[in-house]
This record gives structure tokens, C-alpha cells and sequence, in this order.
């Protein structure tokens, strides 16, 4: 599944906001600076070699990682 950049960033900030009561202002920058914005991972290689499929989803694993950060 497709996000870009900006629309990560503002997910980042809903989750943050959501759970840790915390605001997060999110800054534009320039493409230089962050590079492409927009990436696409396929999975299906390590789908057909290794027989793996995510198990988690987008949402839930960005909670994780926030929460993984928050930890620390």
C-alpha cells in the first residue's frame, strides 16, 4: 500500500496525538532534503522465496513502532 511522505508524517501525528495526548507539528521540507517522496515496497519476493506475508498491519505497526520510540 502507497502513503507518502506527508501523509506518513500526519498519520505519525494523529497516532502520537491520540495516544500520548502529545502535539506534533509537521514541517514541510524540501525535496533535497528527504529525498523522494514517494516510496512502494513490494513484498511479493520475500512473499514467494521465504513464504512470508505481513502479519500486522500499516496502522497497527506504526503504533508499535511509536510505541517501541515513547519506550526509550
Amino acid at each position: 500500500k502507497e502513503i507518502s511522505s506527508g501523509d506518513l508524517a500526519n498519520k505519525i501525528k494523529e497516532v502520537v496525538k491520540s495516544e500520548y495526548k502529545k502535539d506534533v507539528k509537521v514541517k514541510s521540507l524540501n525535496k533535497e532534503v528527504i529525498g523522494p517522496t514517494r516510496l512502494v515496497c513490494n513484498n511479493s519476493m520475500a512473499r514467494d522465496i521465504l513464504n512470508w506475508q505481513p502479519h500486522v498491519s500499516f496502522e497497527d505497526g506504526l503504533r508499535k513502532t511509536i510505541q517501541w520510540y515513547a519506550n526509550r
